[in-house]
């Protein structure tokens, strides 16, 4: 299966068959796109202190150095993947790839049902295919929801702003704002939001939990 490079990738070539230039500092060997992770790998030995730095060149990380334990050199592995898009785990259902086994495993519970993250809750009995999920979910039995639809009528509330997206776009975007005195001028308090107004979305009006106003930023 192949895999697209982006251009966030620093690869020289958009034909994906084609070759390429390593990225690592004092190399720019040409070879072909498939044999570059192998040897990217290559390059990866602790320096002082028994440190592991990517040296790619444009790497975000800079001089931020991975630790030299086995788990480290796994991270610094996985870092390194960014750079080159391997992505050597692959689903066998649908072939969807991915950089780490574990993101792979998760991902494999969405075809099988597998939910082995119970909520830890006395008489709560919902499942989870990752623990992420469950956290956002046992958030729900301790934390009040702040996070509070705006439109008229409704009184759905969340604990976090995502989920309240996701809510708001079942009202078509037709989300009354709460207005103070320094609005927009394309605006007005008693009007459901202007759609050509592209100063201000629904994200101005979800992201934040409930108030008596709020005050927009110009």
């Amino acid at each position: 299966m192949k895999h697209i490079f982006s251009i966030n990738n620093m690869l020289d070539n958009n034909d994906e068959d084609s070759s390429c230039t390593c990225k690592w500092e004092n190399c720019d060997l040409y070879m072909n796109k498939t044999e570059l992770p192998k040897h990217v790998i290559d390059h990866i030995a602790p320096e002082s202190q028994g440190l592991f730095y990517c040296k790619w060149k444009s790497c975000t990380r800079g001089d931020r150095a991975f630790n030299a334990k086995l788990t480290f050199r796994y991270k610094i592995l996985v870092h390194i993947r960014t750079h080159t898009n391997d992505k050597p785990h692959q689903c066998y259902i649908c072939g969807k790839s991915f950089t780490r086994a574990e993101n792979l495993k998760i991902h494999a519970r969405s075809h099988t049902g597998e939910k082995p993250y119970v909520c830890s809750v006395n008489g709560c009995n919902k499942a989870y295919s990752n623990t992420s999920d469950r956290f956002k979910h046992t958030r729900t039995h301790f934390i009040e929801k702040p996070y509070a639809c705006r439109v008229d009528s409704c009184l759905k509330r969340y604990t976090d702003p995502s989920s309240l997206r996701k809510h708001a776009k079942s009202h078509n975007h037709q989300v009354k704002m709460i207005l103070t005195q320094d609005t927009n001028p394309c605006c007005s308090s008693s009007v459901f939001i202007n759609p050509a107004c592209s100063a201000y979305s629904i994200s101005n009006v979800i992201d934040q939990p409930l108030d008596l106003s709020i005050r927009w930023k110009k």
